[in-house]
């Protein structure tokens, strides 16, 4: 469950899904999207699924920590619950340990579905984090992450996270992140 604070006039509150398959060693794929969406703004709601998109990831080698991915978000929840229009991302992907800690550096480029006569339809992306084990199952985790296209305000934000490894095969996280730019959602808590 993620939701987004409503300092500038608007909520939103979505339950995020995401299912995995590693279909061979260096192949996988990634189908994820909002499962439920409820948008406030300006005293209107309206509520229903989100956009929903897949990924097909590939690993430069079995022990490589350089990879790649290719996805496709599908614009099936409509121009308010979701941005109504396809977008297409090629992410690199430099995931590696150094000790007890964990990186993932992420830099991707966006062709974003725009409407007719508007430029600039390209939106380069970023992340980068680290994380650590704690005491038993638990482990921490920060991350900064951002966005820039031209002729739109960028955004950036920090995320803090705790994680729980109830199993080999399920993870729980609960974290909070804040926006770092006045185009970035100013508050948002998270939890899955």
């Amino acid at each position: 469950l993620r939701a987004t604070g409503p300092d500038s006039g608007s909520a939103r509150t979505t339950l995020p899904y995401t299912l995995k398959l590693a279909f061979s060693d260096p192949w996988g794929v990634r189908v994820g999207g909002d499962a439920w969406v409820r948008q406030t703004d300006a005293g209107t709601r309206e509520t229903g699924g989100g956009d929903p998109g897949v990924v097909l990831k590939y690993r430069f080698g079995p022990t490589s920590p350089w990879g790649v991915e290719l996805g496709e978000k599908f614009p099936s929840a409509g121009p308010t619950l979701g941005s109504g229009r396809a977008d297409t991302t090629l992410n690199g992907i430099y995931s590696n340990d150094f000790g007890d800690w964990h990186t993932d550096i992420n830099l991707a480029e966006t062709r974003v579905g725009l409407p007719g006569g508007q430029a600039h339809g390209w939106q380069a992306g970023w992340a980068a984090s680290l994380a650590h084990p704690l005491a038993g199952d638990w482990g921490i985790g920060g991350e900064f992450s951002g966005t820039h296209q031209a002729a739109v305000p960028d955004t950036a934000q920090f995320l803090a996270a705790l994680s729980w490894n109830a199993s080999p095969r399920a993870a729980f996280d609960f974290g909070v992140a804040r926006g770092l730019t006045d185009a970035s959602p100013r508050n948002q808590v998270f939890g899955g």
